[in-house]
């Protein structure tokens, strides 16, 4: 977990430019795709990764309003707590990913749980960004062919995980790489992160009252858990 003092809490602007550059790096890669296979992609794929980009368009228009609009005079984030289907929220952040991803190797991204409906006390804006990150992360530094998001639940907690099939982390970083500006050493994508990502979510979660945490798969891959308490009452 994240425990210095200098970097227990991420300014609101840095937290703004992070994720404000996800669905731009979206635009600028489904653009990019369209620039250098024009000629060698049929209409319908045309027109798909056009609809992605007015829809990527879209969701950064909306993330920077709302970002916007959770900043308060202490320059902090101010959570705004309601019931919410963490279902809906999850299947949301994976629709959000595949608008991304039109034109490069195919990645499954699944949602598992047994009920459609799991409600939970919580902010849904930042709960959805921390999946929306975790899966990011998956994507471009694991070289996972499948990312499975598993949501279980009791009475009283939420457990979430985010499973990949990739290359895992080395386990002397698995503590570390929640720190900001940190990203794993065997990372093989060309991706350049600023390392903010998981600090981030770290911060998010711990709002929630809840924790978060990685750790290897035994098959392979990695996994990033984070407990949330249902808090309905």
């Amino acid at each position: 977990m994240l425990n210095s003092p200098d970097f227990n809490k991420i300014s609101i602007f840095i937290k703004a430019s992070h994720e404000l550059k996800n669905p731009i790096h979206g635009i600028k890669g489904i653009a990019n795709y369209l620039y250098n296979n024009w000629t060698n992609i049929d209409d319908n794929t045309k027109k798909t990764c056009v609809a992605n980009i007015c829809e990527a368009a879209k969701m950064l228009q909306n993330l920077s309003d709302r970002l916007l609009s959770l900043v308060s005079v202490s320059d902090e984030v101010t959570y705004i707590y309601d019931k919410a289907n963490i279902v809906e929220i999850a299947q949301s952040a994976i629709d959000t990913i595949n608008l991304f991803v039109v034109g490069k190797n195919p990645v499954n991204v699944f949602l598992e749980c047994q009920e459609q409906e799991v409600y939970a006390n919580l902010d849904s804006f930042w709960i959805g960004q921390v999946l929306f990150n975790l899966i990011d992360n998956a994507l471009k530094h694991s070289e996972a062919k499948n990312i499975k998001i598993k949501i279980d639940s009791d009475k009283q907690n939420l457990v979430i995980s985010v499973i990949d099939d990739g290359i895992g982390i080395p386990k002397e970083e698995l503590d570390s790489i929640f720190a900001p500006f940190k990203q794993s050493s065997i990372t093989k994508t060309a991706s350049k992160g600023s390392g903010l990502g998981l600090s981030i979510c770290t911060e998010v979660v711990e709002a929630h009252n809840g924790r978060i945490s990685a750790e290897n798969n035994k098959e392979g891959g990695a996994s990033m858990i984070f407990t949330l308490s249902k808090n309905l009452s």
